[in-house]
């Protein structure tokens, strides 16, 4: 049975002892309903709307977060539904408030127009993100403005969070002193009247004052920090619904300040993470620039691809003076080069054949130059390749050396071999390693064949022992 029922029902008894009881009490019931309705329909729902703001900011916070690391387009859907959720609180906040009061009006418009400048700012970010700005840039951002909007909005919502509180705690002071003022009046009247009178004022304190109490006791204890207390009831009255709204709204506090927490660890880390990122890229860059070799990464995926400021100093190029692409490179490989290196490159991205090899590059003057590249790729989980990264050095005068000492060789076996006196070589042992055609031809041998004597059988027996 409601309150309300609860109470005609008693009013009807005591209207039967003495109208003036009875215009006392309904005057009593009056001013507790007003006070229950306003709390019920307005301060409740205000501060409710409230704690899904705390909630829907966070939330923008963390999705915008996701969105500027991985550009997904879920996290970006994510932050669209968490910016509507803060409209429709904001909107349902300032419908509640503007029952309340003209300070209360106010207050909401405030929290309204914080609450529209993180949005902006947030829409800005994605827009930004949505452009290709660099992470950095838009990280910046995000601990700039956004992080200034959100903490300034948050600070207004925990001010008047404070103020709804005491609001309550007004509202209810009021529902005390009203029930009390009427019981007093019915304790007069019931000295007065029969003993039937005293009944219904035992039953409606029992029925009203202690449900009350208790909801006072508890939001004493949750003023005082406990949100863990539970006011609820079962009772299927207003008060009962009242507590019930209460624990909601204390749960929906204690989630939120569990979700900044949580925030505030996850950015810390991601701190710690984008630190290391820089420690490394650090690291990287001094290898590259300490290094004689030039570097290159293409993205297999995305068909985009970069050379270190000492790739294109060996090809005889500024840094950034002409295009790096495959296209580019293509373009520089000698055309005797072309095709060779092409398939030597796509056997290593399809079947991981190692990529070792050298050819030739068309340098700013002119010239075709020898380099040594060694190259690795990486697959995905299906084996396809998405990245290919290597290095190449420039061994133009080694090459060079190599030919003129292959020349120099050639001439000396030619010069040998037409020589017009017999010549040969033999090991420790007295084999013979070589001999020129005279050589065969003074001893009478063919030259496959002397090979296989021994040089001592082809001196005199006189001359051995010299």
């Amino acid at each position: 049975m409601k309150v309300r029922t609860r109470l005609a029902f008693g009013f009807i008894l005591m209207s039967l002892l003495i109208w003036t009881t009875a215009f006392l009490a309904s005057n009593t019931y009056r001013q507790i309903h007003n006070k229950f309705k306003l709390l019920e329909e307005d301060i409740i729902p205000g501060a409710i709307a409230m704690s899904d703001m705390s909630g829907a900011a966070t939330q923008i916070a963390h999705k915008i977060m996701d969105y500027i690391i991985t550009g997904d387009a879920e996290a970006k859907a994510d932050v669209f539904l968490a910016t509507d959720l803060l409209v429709d609180s904001l909107t349902s906040h300032a419908e509640h408030e503007t029952g309340i009061g003209y300070q209360e009006g106010e207050a909401s418009e405030k929290l309204l127009k914080e609450g529209n400048e993180l949005i902006s700012v947030a829409e800005e970010i994605i827009n930004l993100k949505d452009q290709g700005v660099s992470i950095d840039n838009l990280l910046r951002k995000e601990e700039g403005e956004f992080h200034a909007a959100l903490n300034t909005f948050l600070e207004y919502v925990a001010r008047y969070r404070v103020e709804h509180f005491e609001e309550l705690a007004e509202v209810e002071e009021a529902v005390h002193e009203a029930h009390f003022s009427g019981v007093q009046s019915l304790f007069i009247a019931t000295g007065f009247t029969t003993l039937l009178a005293a009944a219904v004022a035992f039953f409606a304190s029992r029925s009203i004052v202690n449900p009350i109490h208790a909801l006072h006791r508890g939001t004493e204890i949750i003023g005082q920090g406990n949100l863990d207390y539970k006011v609820g009831t079962n009772a299927k009255d207003e008060i009962g619904q009242l507590s019930r709204a209460f624990d909601q709204m204390t749960e929906n506090l204690t989630k939120n300040i569990y979700e900044i927490s949580n925030l505030r660890e996850e950015i810390m880390m991601r701190k710690q993470a984008e630190e290391a990122l820089r420690e490394s890229e650090q690291r990287f860059d001094l290898a590259v620039k300490g290094s004689s070799d030039g570097f290159w990464d293409r993205k297999i995926i995305d068909d985009t691809e970069w050379w270190s400021p000492r790739y294109y100093e060996l090809l005889g190029y500024e840094d950034g003076e002409i295009e790096s692409s495959y296209e580019k490179f293509t373009e520089l490989l000698h055309p005797e080069d072309r095709d060779w290196v092409v398939e030597v490159e796509q056997a290593h991205l399809e079947k991981h054949v190692p990529f070792d090899i050298q050819y030739r590059l068309l340098t700013k003057s002119g010239e075709y130059r020898y380099f040594r590249v060694r190259a690795q790729a990486i697959w995905d989980g299906n084996d396809n390749p998405i990245r290919i990264a290597g290095s190449i050095h420039d061994i133009t005068e080694r090459v060079r050396f190599e030919k003129d000492l292959k020349q120099s060789e050639e001439r000396f076996r030619e010069l040998i071999e037409k020589a017009g006196i017999g010549i040969s070589i033999d090991d420790v042992e007295g084999n013979l390693v070589y001999v020129n055609q005279t050589f065969a031809d003074i001893h009478g041998y063919p030259i496959e064949e002397i090979h296989e004597q021994p040089l001592q059988s082809l001196t005199h027996p006189d001359d051995v022992e010299r």
